[in-house]
């Protein structure tokens, strides 16, 4: 448990830098977008208002002073050498009146008069083409007038500070996970201490109750061979029995750990496990009027830990016997597939319908809210049964259909 609680603490620790990282660099590259979109448009309206051509510094009376717009183009002195543009004027029915290429060395005047067409078919008045945004503008005179700007050095600065970021954002993320990594352990250690001492605590005070426990156990059988049994003794008997399981199951749930790094892979024959295990049930299963079905393939080998199935398997079964419907009908079912085994027990359980299958497996979970002392029973089973599968790299899912509840474990080969 222990390093499962270190695990997910590193795993969200780390999942939750990574989202707000990219969540920082998504938007300084969305900032950024706005930032150069706002001003290449700023620039295109200054070439369209002077006639498609760029104006010379100091040429408008506005140059020099503040603009009110956060991210409009500034003219400077390089401006006329820096800027590439061409621009196009169209009048109603598609038909070049006018084109100024001299700004433009990128591409030809045919693709040029090429993309001044598109832009002037096109809906949108602001768009880019390929590495050129364009303003589609109409003039006082009823014709158009299609401006280009080249952008492709502000586009590459644009990648290139998205991948600076992202790679900034790898490297960033990386060391956090190492130093989180490293100092996991130190974090959680009051956590730690607190599951270390509750199972040390459970593990002492089942060795405290076996005494009087096995003590009351001793003189209860006494009195009932020199008195005879009667309704007192039974009872007494029963709660004892019932203590006695409660008591091994929460030191087996305490040393749940300790069992996983003891798992014993080896190849092992599941046909002839689950045959003797579903064997040693049989009888119990048929006093209680329920009816048995078994499906089990034959010669299916499976590199895993036989106890590890002969716990789930007893689990499953105690399980269904526990909450089989009167003369309802139990089946154990193992299937081999190509890379995988498959071992479902089921039972019938008729008012299984609107039940929350996926608290079964929580710890003291019990679906009969009564806790009705005749089924038995403490909501731990299905929990270990889980944590085993999982510890092995298995799955294990619950799942009812048509009047019957199924417990199915998948292994891998």
């Amino acid at each position: 448990m222990v390093k499962r609680l270190q695990k997910q603490f590193i795993c969200v620790a780390s999942a939750s830098i990574l989202i707000v990282m990219l969540v920082v660099v998504g938007m300084i590259y969305f900032l950024s977008l706005y930032a150069m979109n706002e001003e290449i448009h700023s620039l295109l309206d200054i070439i369209a208002e002077n006639d498609g051509a760029m104006p010379k510094y100091g040429q408008k009376d506005n140059n020099n002073e503040i603009s009110s717009k956060t991210f409009e183009f500034v003219i400077t002195e390089e401006s006329m050498y820096e800027v590439r543009y061409f621009s196009v004027i169209f009048d109603e029915n598609e038909n070049i009146l006018s084109a100024n290429y001299n700004n433009i060395a990128a591409i030809k005047d045919s693709t040029c008069e090429e993309y001044a067409r598109k832009a002037f078919k096109s809906d949108t008045d602001f768009k880019r083409i390929d590495k050129y945004y364009y303003l589609k503008k109409r003039l006082d005179n009823g014709n158009y007038m299609v401006v280009f700007v080249d952008s492709t050095l502000r586009l590459e600065n644009l990648e290139r500070l998205m991948y600076t970021s992202l790679w900034i954002t790898l490297a960033c993320f990386i060391l956090f996970f190492m130093l989180v990594s490293a100092l996991s352990k130190r974090a959680l250690k009051t956590t730690i201490q607190s599951i270390e001492k509750q199972k040390e605590f459970i593990t002492n005070a089942s060795h405290e109750l076996k005494t009087p426990l096995a003590v009351i156990s001793a003189n209860t059988e006494l009195m009932v061979m020199l008195n005879g049994a009667n309704e007192w003794t039974d009872s007494t008997l029963n709660q004892v029995k019932r203590l006695d399981e409660l008591i091994k199951n929460l030191v087996a749930m305490s040393r749940m750990e300790e069992r996983k790094e003891q798992f014993k892979i080896e190849e092992v024959n599941a046909t002839c496990l689950v045959e003797e295990i579903v064997d040693s049930y049989e009888h119990l299963i048929v006093q209680k009027e329920y009816k048995i079905e078994k499906d089990i393939a034959q010669n299916v080998v499976i590199k895993s830990d036989s106890e590890l199935i002969k716990q789930l398997l007893t689990i499953f079964l105690d399980n269904a016997i526990k909450y089989t419907d009167e003369k309802g009908t139990i089946k154990v079912a193992l299937k081999e597939k190509t890379r995988s085994v498959k071992m479902t027990v089921s039972n019938t359980y008729a008012q299984g319908a609107n039940v929350d299958y996926q608290r079964f497996t929580d710890r003291f979970y019990r679906e009969d809210s009564s806790h009705n002392i005749e089924k038995g029973g403490y909501g731990i089973g299905l929990s270990m049964a889980k944590e085993l599968v999982e510890s092995n790299r298995g799955k294990f899912k619950i799942n009812w259909k048509n009047g019957e509840i199924f417990f199915t474990v998948i292994l891998n080969k």
